[in-house]
């Protein structure tokens, strides 16, 4: 089973998030653990951002957040093999090292 990696991009015209839409996230995550390897989270929505780095250490997947005029670098980071460090310019340029 190859894990899935998420990308996310939230702009301006994202308003709010549901309990029910956080409940069914949790229900997803719970059910499906080990499914989701990476996820990249686009926004420049300061309480997401926050938030994300919050929990993120508690996800079982790397979390990396961009801000929208970083989407190139999220793609390019998203694109990457889950075991990899990757360093990312502005214009999306990259460099990979293997972690062992």
């Amino acid at each position: 089973e190859v894990p899935l990696k998420l990308f996310f991009k939230l702009g301006a015209a994202f308003e709010s998030y549901s309990m029910d839409a956080a409940w069914d996230d949790l229900r997803l995550g719970l059910k499906h653990p080990l499914s989701f390897s990476k996820c990249a989270l686009v926004t420049d929505i300061e309480w997401l951002r926050r938030g994300s780095k919050i929990m993120g250490p508690l996800m079982p997947m790397q979390l990396m957040v961009f801000h929208l005029n970083d989407e190139g670098a999220a793609t390019a980071w998203i694109k990457t093999d889950a075991r990899s460090i990757k360093k990312v310019d502005r214009l999306g340029r990259s460099q990979s090292h293997r972690t062992p």
